[in-house]
Parts: structure tokens; sequence; C-alpha cells
């Protein structure tokens, strides 16, 4: 039987020149393409690798005027775009309307982490959208009325690099392993809260096959909590450590789930570890739903940064400012804690802070109970729906009031400060230069 043409779109995004790092192996788009095209005669593009991402009006006009020629030379019975953040939903939005205006006939469906969230966005009269696939890939079989072939999840397909049209010998290329997680920080987009994961053998067999087949110095493992089951970590860190690899690994975990053993079966290989440590107030970490024992968490924070910098892995911990709830007294817990018992119990090795502020999106926990944190906080968002605006997407996400003081004003961190003292940490901080290429994926 003749197969389907299926045209697989990233759209890009119009406002976002500073979101987020370049990925011309994106992998969910990797994995997207080697899962639907033994089903359909797929073709893949990528409009962010062709065009690059508008800088201002003048190259985003340019962008879609090249964009819109580029898709529509693709005759497709289905055109499946991947709205894959909030960022994406106006280049999703125009490319479907526009394409659907040329091809009538051809059957328009979106996934991706805002779909699911905000289906309602994509289901209106006259919208160019057929179906919104929410959840995992595999969903998009039901969408359109078909079978739906195995497997249920997205680190259950065997990526094929080679055969993704933009691979060009890239060093650098990330695998799931597995998904989801029990945690429920309130900032956080996860919906799949079970997690689960590879078996060791698969995994492991995957990782080996990945290196035979592309000439890499660096894996990204993008599972969403790496390492929750510990017999399955340490079986996992064992076996791949006996392969002596030659090659980089980007893990993300909690410090709740590293332990002595973790750390030293770690120092066998060659890692950078992203910690989500998210705030040094223990105030803010409840608030935040991090942990339900937030000063025994900072205390994990201290253990296992010491015991990395001892054993020479480098390790980031990323901290968020102005989340809802950020207020004076909070941020002078952050300073305490920070002068007190991370300066001096942590500074000269190789862990260096990272900050951002905090980001209004759709689908986690505040944007669900938006009225509660206004209430209690006095929190507000300015752009409560900043991805149907024109403008800085990454800047508009971040306008927000985390609280209102005792006098009624808004209170906002002193980013200023904030900068200034984790500025003066990372420059004693080890091996700059190597950490810069490991945290840019460009080593």
């Amino acid at each position: 039987m003749k197969k389907q043409k299926l045209l697989l779109l990233y759209p890009g995004d119009f406002y976002s020149m500073q979101w987020g790092r370049f990925l011309a192996l994106k992998p969910h788009m990797v994995y997207m393409h080697s899962f639907l095209k033994p089903h359909f005669d797929v073709t893949v593009v990528d409009l962010e690798n062709e065009f690059s991402r508008p800088a201002n009006e003048i190259s985003l006009s340019r962008f879609k005027q090249n964009a819109l020629k580029r898709i529509l030379a693709v005759e497709a019975d289905v055109l499946a775009i991947s709205c894959w953040s909030s960022m994406n939903y106006p280049a999703s939005l125009f490319f479907a309307a526009a394409y659907k205006e040329k091809r009538p006939d051809t059957a328009i469906v979106v996934g991706g982490y805002h779909p699911t969230f905000v289906p309602e966005d994509f289901i209106y009269r006259s919208s160019p959208f057929d179906h919104v696939v929410r959840g995992e890939i595999h969903n998009i079989f039901q969408a359109l009325g078909m079978p739906c072939p195995e497997p249920s999840h997205t680190y259950e397909i065997e990526p094929d690099f080679l055969g993704y049209p933009y691979y060009d010998n890239q060093s650098t290329a990330g695998l799931f392993l597995g998904s989801g997680c029990p945690f429920q920080c309130r900032y956080c987009m996860e919906y799949k809260r079970k997690w689960s994961s590879l078996p060791v053998e698969t995994a492991i067999s995957r990782i080996l096959k990945v290196n035979r087949d592309l000439p890499l110095k660096y894996i990204t493992i993008f599972d969403a909590c790496f390492g929750l089951d510990r017999t399955c970590k340490r079986d996992f860190l064992k076996e791949l450590a006996k392969h002596d690899l030659d090659i980089y690994f980007w893990l993300e975990t909690r410090v709740d789930l590293v332990d002595e053993t973790d750390i030293r079966l770690l120092s066998n290989l060659k890692v950078k570890m992203d910690l989500g440590i998210d705030s040094l107030s223990e105030t803010m970490l409840g608030i935040m739903g991090k942990s339900r024992n937030p000063g025994g968490y900072l205390d994990d924070f201290l253990r296992v940064s010491r015991a990395f910098s001892k054993e020479k892995i480098f390790h980031d911990s990323y901290i968020i400012l102005d989340h809802p709830g950020e207020s004076r007294e909070t941020w002078e817990e952050f300073k305490s804690f920070c002068r007190n018992r991370v300066k001096p119990d942590l500074s000269g090795g190789y862990l260096r802070i990272k900050y951002q502020r905090f980001s209004y999106y759709p689908g986690n926990h505040i944007y669900n109970h938006y009225k509660e944190y206004e209430e209690k906080y006095g929190f507000k968002a300015l752009h409560p729906q900043w991805w149907k605006e024109d403008g800085d997407h990454y800047q508009l996400s971040r306008e927000v009031v985390p609280s209102i003081d005792e006098k009624g004003k808004p209170y906002h961190v002193p980013l200023k400060e904030a900068a200034s003292m984790v500025k003066a940490f990372n420059a004693d901080s080890k091996e700059e230069s190597l950490w810069k290429k490991l945290h840019s994926f460009a080593i």
C-alpha cells in the first residue's frame, strides 16, 4: 500500500532570538522522524536550520517569505507541525494557515508541549489545524484514524541520526533514555509524573551504536529526571564505565538522588552534571515545591557539590529568581546562605552557578493556579498570553510581578546584585574554557 506523504515541520520561532541553544540535531525532531518514516513517506523541514532565527522585523519578513517558498514546494497529504514550545506558537499558526490556504485538502496536525497544555489555542472556528496531538508522538496515529504502532514511549524509539536530513557529522547528539518525573516543582511543565526508562542493556547498546555511527565527543541525556531508580542508575553507570568511551556525557538530576556511591561511579566517566537547585532560600524552595525538607535539600547540595569538586566533576547549579512569592525576606535568606555556606564551602571548585529569571509558561502549576498565587503573594503576569503577542517572547514571558511588598509595591530581586554575586563566585571556578565548551554543547 502506498504511503501517505507527510511533511514534518519545525516552524522555528518568530520573536525569541535569545531563547535556548541552537541545535541542528534537535532530539525531538530526530526521534519523530525516526518513528514516522516506516509508516509515511516523510519529508522533514527544520526552518530554523535552513533560515536561522529572525532577529528583527526585516529578517522576520524575509524568514516568512523564504520559509513559505520552501514548505509550499513540498506537496503532502499530512502536514505535521512541531509546536514544541509556546515560543513556536506564532510560527506554527502562520505556516499552518498559509499551507492550508494553498493546499486545503492537506490534513494539518500539531503536537508538542504547547498543544498538550493549551489545545484551545488550536481549536477554533476556521482554524487551519485539523488535529491536535497531546502527549507522546504515537498519538498522531489515533488523530489520523490509523492503527497505533509500538512503541508508546518516545525514549523507546531508536533514533536514526545518519538518516536525519540535517545530520552533518555533528560531534554532539541527544538521547532520551527515560521519561517522567514524580516531583512536583511548581514552575515545571513536565506532564508525565510516572518515571520509566529503558532497560540498562538497551540504554548502553543505544549509546554504543551512536558512538560507532557518529564522530561523537559529547552525548546529552535529555531525561527529565536521570537516575530516579537507584539500582538501575548504578548498573547503568558501572556498565558504561566498562566501555571506556572517550566522550563527555551531560546529565541532569536532583541532589537528593545522589549519594557517595553514585559520585564514585560518576568519577569514572567524563561528565557534566546539571543540578536544579532553584533557590538558596529555604522559604522559596518550599514555595516552589522543590522539596518537603528545604533545609535538607540545601545540605544535600553542599554535600554533593563538595564531593563533585573533589572528583573534578563539572557541575552547574541553576537558580530561578523572581519566582512567584519571591520577597525581600526570601532574598535576604538567599544572600545569607550564599555568603555563609556556599562561598566558604564550595568556591574554587568545579561548580558554576547559573541564574535566570522566572518565565511564566502555560501548563505548570502556577499557570493552572494563577488566582491562588495572585491572592497569596500579589503575583501578576504582565503578559498572561505572551505567545500571542508580537515582541521578544524571551523577555515578555519574564515580565512578572513576583509579589507585593508591605507598602503595596511590586517586589523584584535586585538583578545587578544577584549578577555580581554569581560572577564573583564563578570567577574562582576551575577550567573555564572547557566548561564553556561543555555548557554550550560545542566541544
